[in-house]
């Protein structure tokens, strides 16, 4: 019964819609039985929060000496090398500590008596006492063998050829360029004063700057970057950049003080033997 009356209500409107409201009453009809639209929650502002700090380069200190020594045995570690124009011309980075290797050039006389003569991208070849050894970059397997490791390693007692000096290596004395990288690549040489230090304050260098640039070349682009950096020793001035905590600041190195110092030390030398001989 009630579903009867429920129809004929239905059906009555439906007549009078069509009656009433003309030909669009369906459409009108749909329209209102369909349920109004959500609004679409609003979205959050976006923000840009910081970042961080910037990334910066703290330049590592040398945990070995100038000649790297040690008071015990220890093996070289071929750091890495930079090759010159043939085997027998370039640097190799050689130490007792991968940290802090001592730059050599080709020909120089190493704290052990032996002798770098030759400079290849993954060894150098050291001699000593007509005997020869290869040393590998870290990483790469060393050469056996007794009298190998008698080349390949320093420390303890050292050999009486160690006393030689070696002009080729004068620069170290005054200054110790120690290599810095962001990831793989090479930064620059973070600059330490040698054993004379005073020539070292005398440029206007100090302890920890890096070294980026020669003369607007940035040294990471030049292999032959640590060739110019030893014609101070032959007068030549030259135009860097470093960083200095971080702050880049340019500076002009006047070879001179390098070039003339072994004669001001010999000067004060004679000076003070004159003196104590005079008392």
């Amino acid at each position: 019964m009630t579903r009867a009356v429920a129809s004929t209500v239905v059906a009555f409107i439906v007549v009078l819609s069509a009656n009433v409201a003309g030909p669009q009453w369906f459409d009108e009809l749909v329209r209102w039985l369909q349920p109004a639209p959500r609004a679409a929650p609003p979205h959050p502002t976006a923000r840009s929060g910081p970042i961080g700090a910037p990334v910066t380069v703290t330049p590592m200190r040398p945990e070995g000496n100038d000649s790297s020594v040690s008071p015990v045995p220890l093996p070289l570690i071929l750091v890495r090398t930079h090759r010159g124009r043939n085997s027998r011309e370039g640097f190799a980075e050689i130490g007792v500590r991968a940290r802090s290797p001592q730059t050599y050039t080709a020909g120089a006389l190493l704290a052990n008596g032996a002798r770098l003569t030759e400079i290849y991208d993954h060894y150098v070849v050291l001699e000593r006492g007509g005997r020869s050894a290869r040393l590998y970059v870290q990483g790469e397997a060393q050469p056996d063998g007794k009298r190998a490791r008698e080349l390949l390693t320093v420390g303890g007692t050292p050999e009486p050829a160690a006393a030689v000096a070696d002009s080729r290596d004068a620069l170290t004395d005054y200054l110790r360029p120690s290599p810095v990288f962001t990831g793989r690549k090479l930064h620059g040489y973070a600059l330490y004063a040698g054993r004379k230090a005073e020539p070292f304050s005398q440029l206007g260098l100090e302890p920890g700057d890096v070294l980026t640039r020669i003369n607007g070349t940035p040294v990471s682009e030049a292999s032959d970057s640590l060739v110019t950096l030893h014609t101070l020793m032959e007068g030549e001035a030259l135009t860097v950049e470093v960083e200095r905590q971080g702050i880049p600041q340019t500076l002009s190195l006047d070879g001179s003080i390098l070039a003339q110092a072994p004669a001001m030390a010999r000067e004060a030398t004679a000076k003070t033997t004159n003196s104590q001989a005079t008392l």
